[in-house]
């Protein structure tokens, strides 16, 4: 059965904003209210009022309703954006094509063999659409093309403080070995970027194949061509996947925060500086400027990413289902090596038991990032979990860059997230060998400590200095992929009290892992493995769990019947199909 339309947050809080330099030189605590420029709606912030987005939300939930996104059973061998499309999946589509209810069908990922099906018909006749649909032995998964959209909570203080995130996880004693490099490429996958900001425009990626002169003599950038071939016409800086332009500027100022926290160009005189110096940041927009947006075009983003080679993906949003589509694009992006940032969330509650995506993947390049305080306490509206909740960055009252050459405070997980890809990215500049796992892996070992944090992986705050002293030459010439995990059931968790430094919820029966030693990968699991007691059956042995292209038929038997790290250890596509080694 198909999980129904959830909303999914992107994970921020407020704003307050000042024009550039109109601080005359003071810090920013410095300043009184009254020089304090508030945000108003018709300023093109991220911040519609709620009827407008109430609406917004109605409509695109309703059109979501007409919208499929189907996989279709791949070969591992064929990770090529370019390959040609197997017969039998061109059949497959002929098929599905002709149905009268569709009205439309459009490739997302070759790769991972994502379609788009878009209904001609209203929603009352999508189930029998699905069920058609399920009966093709070459299709792996379906799913609704989830709402996607922002929180907009709005904090009772005024003025918070300049760049004490910064200072707290060490990024100037960093700076002494590396500033960042420009073959770093960090795509921003949110609201767009305003990639005239600045204090951006100079870190801001540029596609070299859209760069320079054509034949004709005519700007690349702007002669209306698709000069490299990728799909997309004039993605100088990126992508729009909403109307699929390449004109991915941000309407909305989230994404543009969490770009400047990134990568803010640095010595130049002006506005803030990001972790990473120097950095190229890829610009890929899925949100709107009422902060909503949808599953596949959330996917777009992701494959453009692989597509177009960036290193790290930045991703502040979150909440909804587990997607079959989205897991699989993650597994290729994992074979590649590409890092998956991802905002823990702003509930205040335990991912363990009530999971979030996309941060509860669990696939070992997803890190999943939970906000800190200027008193390293854990932000009162940061998710945790000890098993699902890697490590935490400041979150809390965060300055960073918005539209139109301005700035402005924002507080949440989403603020967080920025910190940790951007001293990733000056990892990869220290060095360019680093595999993901390495990164992973060493950037969560030398945080610093704090007990605010010990319902975390690593109970571990970012400290990127410590991460640069330690990195040295890879031992992993290549990250394996891990098999995706089904679906976790939402469980309804006992009431939390909001997180602050002291804040230690009981840990869950299924893991008690100690906050203090290193964090370390789990390796792939062996599929020989004899299943310890509590797994299921050899799901390729038993009917109850054959997979042929259709939903498992007691994928919940599995969810509740082993714990979170047997779960991590099962190998599933779109279900379980055998169980592995559980830790």
């Amino acid at each position: 059965m198909l999980l129904p339309i959830v909303a999914i947050a992107l994970l921020s809080f407020a704003v307050f904003e000042t024009e550039a330099g109109s601080a005359g030189g003071r810090s920013l605590r410095q300043m009184n209210q009254a020089e304090v420029i508030m945000p108003k709606d018709d300023e093109n912030l991220w911040m519609p009022d709620d009827a407008h987005k109430n609406l917004l939300a109605i409509n695109e939930a309703a059109n979501a309703r007409l919208r499929l996104i189907v996989t279709f059973q791949t070969s591992p061998d064929d990770d090529d954006k370019t390959s040609e499309v197997d017969p039998m999946t061109i059949s497959a589509l002929a098929e599905i094509s002709s149905l009268t209810t569709v009205k439309n069908v459009k490739e997302i990922s070759r790769r991972a063999g994502i379609h788009l099906v878009t209904l001609s018909s209203d929603a009352e006749d999508a189930e029998s659409t699905i069920r058609d649909l399920e009966e093709n032995d070459l299709v792996k998964s379906v799913e609704y093309d989830e709402l996607l959209h922002i929180n907009d909570f709005i904090p009772d203080d005024t003025l918070f403080g300049d760049l004490w995130g910064i200072t707290k996880i060490n990024a100037p004693s960093a700076w002494d070995v590396s500033t960042g490099n420009k073959d770093v490429v960090v795509c921003v996958i949110d609201t767009g970027v305003d990639y005239n900001h600045e204090d951006l425009s100079g870190n801001m990626w540029r596609n070299p194949g859209e760069t320079g002169r054509d034949a004709s003599g005519a700007d690349k950038a702007t002669n209306g061509i698709d000069d490299d071939g990728n799909g997309v016409i004039d993605d100088v800086y990126g992508l729009n996947a909403i109307d699929g332009s390449g004109d991915p500027m941000d309407d909305n100022n989230h994404g543009t925060h969490c770009a400047g926290t990134i990568g803010g160009v640095g010595n130049n005189a002006l506005g803030v500086v990001g972790v990473a110096q120097n950095v190229s940041i890829m610009a890929c927009k899925f949100l709107s400027s009422s902060g909503s947006g949808s599953t596949s075009d959330a996917l777009e983003c992701l494959e453009y990413a692989l597509n177009m080679g960036a290193t790290i993906t930045s991703n502040s949003w979150g909440g909804g289902s587990f997607s079959p589509a989205m897991s699989s694009l993650i597994d290729i992006a994992e074979s590649r090596g590409q890092l998956f940032v991802a905002a823990a969330g702003n509930s205040a509650s335990n991912n363990d038991q009530r999971p979030q995506y996309p941060a509860n993947y669990p696939q070992d390049i997803v890190i999943s990032v939970a906000s800190t305080t200027e008193s390293d306490g854990m932000s009162w509206f940061s998710s945790y979990g000890s098993t699902t909740v890697d490590m935490g960055a400041p979150g809390s009252n965060i300055l960073s860059t918005i539209t139109g050459n301005r700035y402005a405070f924002f507080s949440g997980t989403s603020m967080a997230t920025p910190h940790v890809a951007g001293a990733l990215a000056l990892m990869y500049s220290a060095n360019p060998n680093l595999t993901a796992t390495d990164a992973k892996g060493i950037i969560m070992s030398t945080g610093e400590s704090i007990s605010a944090l010990s319902a975390t992986v690593s109970g571990k705050r970012l400290d990127v200095a410590a991460a640069l002293a330690a990195v040295g030459e890879p031992t992993d010439p290549t990250i394996t992929p891990s098999p995706t995990s089904a679906p976790t059931p939402s469980v309804s968790p006992s009431p939390t009290p909001s997180p602050t430094t002291s804040f230690s919820p009981s840990p869950t029966p299924s893991s008690s892992p100690s906050p203090t030693p290193s964090p370390t990968l789990s390796p792939t699991p062996s599929p020989s493995t004899p299943p310890p007691e509590g797994c299921p059956p050899a799901c390729k042995d038993d009917p109850d769990y054959l997979f042929k292209g259709k939903r498992n038929r007691d994928c919940n038997w599995v969810a509740k019947n082993t714990t979170s790290r047997c779960r991590k250890a099962i190998n599933v596509i779109g279900c379980p199909l055998t169980c592995g080694a559980c830790k």
